[in-house]
């Protein structure tokens, strides 16, 4: 109790994260295209996580998330 939470919801577009996903190379994730875009397809529902856009280098998004988190 008492402790503070921000959710963060990592999100970019579907082009990026197949192109990312394709990308893997001896990667342990199962993931592939088609099993993204069955995710993508889930009704998530209301979203109230602040969302963070992950489609920029990694440097920029740590930035945003940090100042989501300590704001």
């Amino acid at each position: 109790d008492g402790v503070p939470f921000t959710g963060i919801w990592r999100d970019a577009p579907a082009e990026t994260l197949v192109r990312r996903i394709t990308a893997r190379r001896s990667d342990a994730s199962d993931a592939t295209p088609e099993v993204l875009h069955r995710q993508l397809g889930y009704d998530l529902g209301t979203m109230t996580w602040q969302r963070l856009d992950c489609s920029s280098e990694i440097e920029n998004i740590a930035e945003q998330a940090s100042r989501l988190i300590f704001a």
